[in-house]
C-alpha cells in the first residue's frame, strides 16, 4: 500500500518544485533610473507628482469650511477617520480659466504631521519618468506662480510635463500663512 503524504508535506514539495523551476528575475543594470508618477492637470499645465509622495487619489470629499483662512483653503474633511486639510491649488496659484468640478480630484499627501488634500483640475493617470530625461527648468506651459513648486520638466508622449514637488509647496512661505487675520 502506498504511503500517504500529509497535505502540509505536499505543499512543501510543491513549493520546492516551483522554486527549482522558476526563471530568475532580470538583473538590475543600474541604467534604469526611473520612477512612477501621477499625471494631473492644473489649468493648462500638465504636472507629475512622484507616486511615493502620494497617499491616495480620490474624488473631492465633503468639506467643512474654516473661518479666518484664505479662500484657497477649502477647509477640512474626514477621510477614513483621518482629518485632511483640503486646499485648492487652482486658487492658491491664482490661475484663471474654466474648470469642470466633476473632474476635480484630491491628491492626498502626508509629510510628518501635515496631512493635505490638494484639489487639482483633473487626474490623467500613471506615467513612467526616466530620470535621465528630466531637464532642470519648468516647461513653457507652466504658469509663473506655479514654478515655485516645480523641480523640472520631462517630455513624455510628445508633451512637456512639469514635475510638481510637494516639499516646495509645503515649505512655501505663502502656503504656510493660511490665516486672513
Amino acid at each position: 500500500m502506498a504511503r500517504q503524504i500529509h497535505p502540509f508535506e505536499q505543499l512543501k514539495q510543491l513549493a520546492q518544485r516551483v522554486r527549482d523551476q522558476a526563471v530568475p528575475l532580470p538583473e538590475k543594470t543600474g541604467k534604469d533610473n526611473s520612477w512612477q508618477a501621477i499625471a494631473f492637470h492644473l489649468d493648462d499645465a500638465t504636472l507629475l507628482i512622484d507616486m511615493n509622495s502620494v497617499s491616495e487619489v480620490s474624488p473631492q470629499p465633503p468639506v467643512t469650511r474654516l473661518p479666518g483662512v484664505k479662500r484657497w483653503v477649502l477647509g477640512i474633511s474626514n477621510v477614513r477617520g483621518e482629518v485632511l486639510a483640503i486646499v485648492d491649488l487652482h486658487e492658491f496659484f491664482e490661475l484663471g480659466g474654466t474648470r469642470n468640478p466633476q473632474q476635480n480630484r484630491i491628491i492626498a499627501i502626508e509629510r510628518g504631521d501635515i496631512r493635505l488634500g490638494m484639489v487639482v483640475d483633473r487626474v490623467i493617470g500613471m506615467r513612467q519618468v526616466s530620470t535621465q530625461d528630466i531637464r532642470s527648468q519648468a516647461s513653457d506651459k507652466c504658469p509663473e506662480p506655479m514654478k515655485l513648486c516645480v523641480s523640472g520638466s520631462v517630455l513624455i508622449d510628445n508633451q512637456w510635463m512639469d514635475i510638481f514637488d510637494p516639499e516646495k509647496l509645503i515649505n512655501n512661505e505663502n502656503f504656510l500663512s493660511v490665516s486672513t487675520l
